[in-house]
């Protein structure tokens, strides 16, 4: 028996030692589930508290532990209810009772029992019956709540008399929902589903039933078949389909992952592939899986980033710089966009739409039912003939002035512009400061930045740096407060304000006064904040400065930052240090960590504790530099200025701009929006509180286009797949312009712009995994991405179980399988293709198939171009088309083995189809080009050498070629299995192969292999010999292993999953002297992941970067490492990380996992850092790491070896500063590891807790050993690397 829910214990009888009656029960048993007896205190009307049980009328009583119970021979003893699949049975042995309730063919998953407390009661009911209702005796019916494989949630009642006898039994269907696993009622009508199959849910159960009007759910006309009393399959209600529940939430579950596929992102076709695994390691992409069984099959897109729904675009060319300004500096929402151009700047504002009237904001009481546009507009007061350097809104600190100021600095002067009054409130021009140094020259403005206070600094020809503030005395004007000489020209500058960076009403920092301008009526942005630093990048110097803005000592250096930690390392490399490594982009800002509290609201002191200062560096070869920043006042004057902590990544291969933004869509604060070519939003994910050390995030930005902005089909397909470059990129926030449905919370959005476009659109919430789910109403079986058409097929099985109609569900007639092809961008299906009947989808792959030229008919569009595949092909005899390979098997009852299955090829085009006709139909579509009828079931197919496939019938592999299509075979294509075949396994379950992967040109020395992994064999390897045309097993592996998936890592590794849930790699030693060696596969590596494995793939979620197989990590030096040498250099000169193999894996659990290769420093660096974590810290339980990573098998156990566990290792950024350094004290004690050191940093932090205790350390001078920050840096560059 299995059991759900809360059930109260005092209300069973204690266990007892006693054979109960010998009872048939008929209709079968899918679950059990024992009812407890009347509460006797009800019958004695709560007089006496006593309780005793009268076990099959046996005078003697049972007494509780309780020593305030008295026996009472008056209780009668529960019984059980069984669920069975067409009727319910209640029995009770001692009473000898037995009611059934006939139920039309179910099969119960799930059950709870609904107890809700007397004041909080909910009442729902089927035409008054099964009535759950706090005015009810509690104990004269018992209620559960019963969940099936339809989705169909029941309440089953069982009715008592006054002895507390079950008189009859009564259900009523409450609605449909997912399918459940468990089910737990939380009162209050709050009931959670809990499921294995799909998502769980929230559900409340209604007083009165609702109209269905999800589009799932089919509606339908005819009255309900009637299975029993009581029981209906769908409430209806004058034709309509009613329900009592409503979903309040759901909780993704990717489980169980049936199969696989990866979806680029961005679509360039890459000649001379034989499929599109190759491209996909070069582009970033997307997960589609198939999930889910039942009616809750559905497609998952799992995508690594931020994505973001375009809602307009337009082509502007040549932006150089864009800002967003408010009305009024208290808005919340912008009106104007300005963009600057090459010698002029525009302005775009937001124009309401009233019914059909455009009119201004301020004239609209309620934003939320009008619409709005951009459109160009003219501000009186505003330089329009001249390029913007910076535009944005500052603070009035004047009861006198205007809130609706701004800030428009130009390369010849800087203006204060009074937005309401539309004038020029103030100027400043530079020529001040050629006549102070009497220079006969004007210089101008090169370089510029402002924030809300006023502060403004400018950078003018010659490395001269001005610092102005706007002043509200009696008059508004722009004071001139210092100026300095730098010995470089300034590339960049920035003084944003920290948030601990206040300013009061009068201009003076006062924390008490600040408390005014607190986070109120939701304008977080708005506050007034003023900076005590600036920071300059300069050209040609790899240093960043900081200056001081306070008071005598404006504009002083007090401190200097190393871009390059090591200018050694780039030896020969100067002129690429100039070119790249300058400093393009700065941004101060102070990042919220979510680490304690993520979601709590208030600015508590526990939340302050989670903000972390940072400086981040733009650079001009893609890379970002980050640093933490102390600032912490002790005088006036000049305030001291720590940053340590540094952090080099790279984010793509163009120069970077930052620009900080707020994120109203969640509660991560503000964040950090990096341009390029792969834009990227940067957060604080953890980190911050008593470590001080913050854990960046960085995700990558997604395009997706809305759909109903595009007309064209062919556009609408390729218009998903369009790459995202970005130069120039502002925050806008408008609550009219964007149609949401939810105004206040999602209508914030970003402005971008590339050489030719600008986009506006919405940012989906800022995490790590995006999943969008696309429901299917049957369970699926195979998904493959056929790139060539951009088509996403799917072979599911109809087993009628989304069907409404109860007859036509339960008919086994409809039960078949079936393949559906949807389009890669709308999801929209536009062809189905039936199977036979009892013939069933084994596998299903993408493939390019090698047809010669001139029996090819016409050339259609998505196709490969000729190439020389092989030393004695010709380019101009061969092509390659693309189709889509199914292999299937037809399931006889009376067969344990299939005796009978097909091979399809089908090919789908966008613009037609294959066959060459005059007639052909120009809409996109699908066709079976040719089949072939095989004698077992087809298991697997993978592509092959040359542009073949194999593929595994029962127990023989086969080679398959593609022939004819000529004029004398009337245009017919026909697939052939070669006399190439391989025998010795007991079931070929999966082959798999490197055609495709990398290049599929074969040299003269490379060797045609594949793998094949058997029921109970484990994986062995087959080569072909084109010489003799024979496939021939080369070695194997004889160790015994029940496998579920396998995979390729490179020629001579390969990777296994089998039933215990253990990973394992073995390794072929093809140039072994020994022909026994060269015959074995051996074990090299072990590890328990604990879940079921359904397949490997080889690819990855996240943007390769050209320098993620290289990593911009420091050196890493091992004081025992056998090379002796230097790691690999990079062109830059810096020390990398060489990465391998990159590989998915999809479990039943609904887990999509990366199972990285590493380089043999990284690896044993990371090895050792394993075992000291594991020495360190205390796990719970005291479980050991090592017995719980442990190869456990169905004879033997063995320790984890050749793998390490990442989750343990990026764990290492969420411990405390003081169990780091213990950590790494165990890893230097073992290893004796040294890191290059932090050459720019003038200060190294070593104090517990990021404290003021510091070690100097001079400029250029090596560190003696591994710190935490080392450590912590190596961690964050592998989590990078998935």
């Amino acid at each position: 028996s299995s059991g759900g829910g809360r059930a109260a214990q005092s209300l069973h009888p204690p266990p007892l030692h006693q054979r109960l009656k010998k009872s048939r029960v008929e209709g079968g048993s899918g679950i059990i589930i024992s009812t407890p007896p009347p509460n006797p205190n009800a019958n004695a009307n709560n007089k006496s508290s006593g309780s005793s049980y009268d076990v099959l009328g046996d005078s003697s009583s049972v007494t509780p532990t309780s020593t305030s119970v008295t026996a009472s021979p008056t209780t009668k003893m529960g019984g059980v209810v069984i669920l069975g699949h067409r009727k319910i049975t209640y029995h009770n042995t001692a009473e000898n009772i037995t009611k059934v309730l006939p139920i039309s063919p179910c099969l119960f998953e799930s059950y709870v029992e609904v107890r809700s407390s007397s004041s909080s009661a909910s009442s729902f009911s089927n035409d008054g019956e099964a009535k759950l209702s706090a005015n009810d005796n509690h104990d004269s019916t018992l209620r559960y709540l019963l969940g099936d494989d339809l989705g169909r949630i029941h309440i089953l009642a069982l009715l008592r008399n006054e002895h507390g006898n079950v008189t009859d039994l009564h259900m009523d269907t409450l609605g449909e929902a997912n399918v459940s696993t468990c089910l737990v009622y939380l009162d209050h009508g709050l009931l959670f589903l809990g499921s294995h199959y799909t998502d769980s849910q929230l559900i409340q159960i209604l007083d009165q039933p609702v109209e269905v009007t999800s589009t799932s759910m089919v509606s339908f006309e005819n009255e309900s078949y009637d299975y029993g009393h009581g029981f209906h399959d769908d409430i209806l209600l004058h034709g309509k389909k009613l329900t009592y529940l409503s979903v309040i939430d759901e909780y993704v579950n990717l489980g169980p992952i049936v199969d696989f596929d990866l979806v680029p992102t961005t679509h360039s076709a890459v000649e001379g592939e034989a499929n599109h695994s190759s491209a996909l390691q070069k582009r970033q992409s997307m997960a589609i899986t198939a999930s889910g069984a039942g009616k809750d099959g559905s497609l998952r897109l799992v995508s690594n980033g931020i994505g973001m729904t375009e809602h307009a675009a337009v082509e502007l060319a040549g932006i150089k710089g864009m800002w967003n300004v408010r009305k009024s500096f208290n808005d919340m929402d912008d009106a104007f966009l300005i963009q600057s151009y090459v010698g002029e700047t525009r302005i775009l504002g937001v124009a309401v739409d009233v019914e059909g009237e455009e009119s201004d904001m301020d004239d609209v009481e309620d934003s939320s039912s009008v619409g709005a546009t951009l459109e160009e507009v003219e501000i009186p007061g505003i330089d329009a003939g001249s390029s913007t350097l910076f535009a944005g809104n500052i603070a009035s600190h004047s009861c006198n002035s205007s809130s609706s100021l701004i800030i428009q600095i130009t390369e010849s002067e800087v203006r204060v512009v009074d937005l309401e009054a539309g004038a020029v409130k103030s100027t400043w021009s530079p020529s001040s400061v050629s006549a102070q140094t009497g220079s006969s020259e004007n210089p101008l403005i090169t370089v510029a930045a402002a924030n809300q206070s006023g502060q403004i600094v400018l950078a003018l020809g010659g490395g001269i740096l001005i610092y102005l503030r706007v002043m509200f005395a009696d008059d508004l004007k722009v004071d001139f407060l210092g100026q300095a000489k730098l010995d470089q020209e300034i590339s960049c500058l920035n003084l944003n304000p920290f948030d601990s960076d206040y300013l009061d009403s009068k201009g003076t920092d006062d924390d008490s006064a600040m408390e005014l301008d607190e986070e109120t009526n939701n304008q977080k942005r708005n506050r007034v904040l003023i900076s005590a630093i600036v920071a300059v990048g300069v050209w040609d110097d790899f240093h960043v400065r900081i200056l001081s803005l306070n008071g005598a000592e404006a504009l002083k250096e007090i401190s200097r930052v190393n871009i390059a930690p090591d200018v050694n390392s780039y030896k020969g490399s100067e002129n690429y240090l100039r070119q790249h490594l300058i400093a393009r982009s700065l941004c101060f800002v102070t990042l919220k960590s979510t680490a304690n509290g993520a979601g709590a609201k208030g600015s508590d002191a526990s939340s302050l504790d989670n903000r972390v200062n940072m400086l981040l560096i733009g650079l001009g070869d893609g890379g970002l530099v980050s640093f933490v920043v102390n600032t912490e006042t002790e005088n006036n004057d000049v305030p001291p200025c720590t940053i340590h902590s540094r952090k080099e990544v790279s984010l793509g291969t163009r120069a970077i701009n930052l620009i900080p933004f707020h994120n109203h869509t969640t509660d991560k604060g503000t964040c950090v929006l990096a341009t390029g070519d792969r834009p990227t939003v940067i957060y604080l994910a953890s980190g911050g509180g008593s470590n001080k050390i913050p854990k960046l995030c960085y995700s990558n930005i997604n395009l997706e286009t809305d759909s109903e902005e595009v007309d064209d089909e062919e556009n609408l397909s390729r218009a998903r797949f369009e790459r995202l470059v970005v130069n120039v990129a502002t925050p806008f926030h408008s609550s009219v312009l964007f149609s949401t449905s939810n105004a206040l919370d999602k209508n914030y959005s970003l402005c971008l712009s590339n050489e030719s476009t600008l986009r506006l659109g919405i940012i989906d919430d800022i995490q790590k995994l995006h999943v969008t789910t696309h429901k299917l109403g049957m369970a699926p079986r195979r998904v493959t991405y056929h790139e060539s058409g951009r088509v996403v097929c799917v072979g599911c099985i109809d087993d009628g179980s989304g069907n409404s109609d109860p007859i036509a569900r339960n008919n086994a007639n409809n039960k078949g399988n079936c393949i559906r092809f949807f389009d890669d961008t709308t999801f929209e299906e536009f062809n189905r293709l039936d199977l036979e009947p009892f013939e069933m989808i084994l596998s299903m792959m993408s493939v390019q198939l090698k047809v010669n030229k001139d029996d090819v008919n016409i050339q259609m569009e998505g196709d490969a171009a000729p190439r020389k595949n092989g030393p004695n092909s010709e380019p101009d005899e061969e092509t390659y088309r693309s189709f889509l390979v199914v292999g299937t098997a037809f399931s006889y009852p009376d067969e344990d083995e299939p005796s009978k299955g097909r091979i399809l090829l089908i090919h789908c085009d966008i613009r037609g189809g294959i066959v060459p006709t005059s007639q052909s139909s120009p809409s996109r579509n699908a066709d079976i080009v040719t089949e072939v009828q095989v004698s077992g079931g087809v298991y697997s197919i993978c592509p092959f050498y040359n542009g073949t496939i194999l593929a595994t019938i029962n127990a023989k592999t086969h080679l398959c070629k593609l022939s004819g299509g000529g004029p004398g075979s009337d245009g017919n294509f026909d697939l052939k299995i070669d006399n190439a075949g391989h025998r010795g396994h007991i079931l070929s379950l999966i082959v798999k192969s490197l055609a495709g992967a990398e290049s599929n040109t074969l040299s003269q020395k490379e060797e045609q292999i594949a793998i094949v992994g058997d029921l109970a064999r484990s994986i062995s390897v087959v080569k072909f010999y084109p010489e003799y045309g024979t496939l021939e097993e080369v070695a194997r592996d004889f160790n015994q292993n029940w496998l579920t998936a396998i995979e390729m890592l490179s020629q001579d590794v390969y990777l296994g999953g089998e039933n215990f849930h253990n990973l394992f790699v073995l390794r072929r030693n093809p140039d072994a002297d020994s022909e026994e060696v060269r015959s074995r596969l051996d074990t090299i590596g072990l590890f328990n992941l604990g879940e079921m494995v359904n397949k490997f793939i080889r690819g990855s979620l996240v943007i390769p970067n050209n320098s993620s197989n290289a990593s911009s990590s420091d050196a890493v030096n091992h004081s025992s490492s056998s090379n002796g040498g230097d790691s690999l250099k990079s062109q830059s000169g810096k020390s990398v990380m060489n990465i391998g193999s990159q590989t998915l894996y999809g479990t039943i659990d609904g887990t999509i996992g990366s199972i990285i290769g590493l380089d043999t420093q990284t690896a044993t660096f990371l090895s050792s850092l394993e075992r000291a974590m594991t020495l360190i810290i205390t796990p719970v339980g005291n479980l050991k790491h090592n017995e719980f990573r442990a190869f456990r098998g169905q004879r033997c156990q063995q320790g984890s070896r050749g793998f390490i566990d990442g989750d343990l290792i990026e764990s290492f950024v969420d411990l405390d500063r003081k169990t780091m350094e213990l950590v790494v004290k165990e890893m230097k004690a073992e290893g004796k590891w040294k890191f290059k050191s932090d050459e720019s940093l003038s200060r190294e932090s070593i104090g517990n807790n990021g404290d003021e205790e510091m070690k100097e350390a001079s400029y250029g001078e090596k560190a003696s050993g591994l710190n935490v920050s080392d450590v912590i840096t190596m961690v964050e560059e592998i989590s990078m690397l998935h």
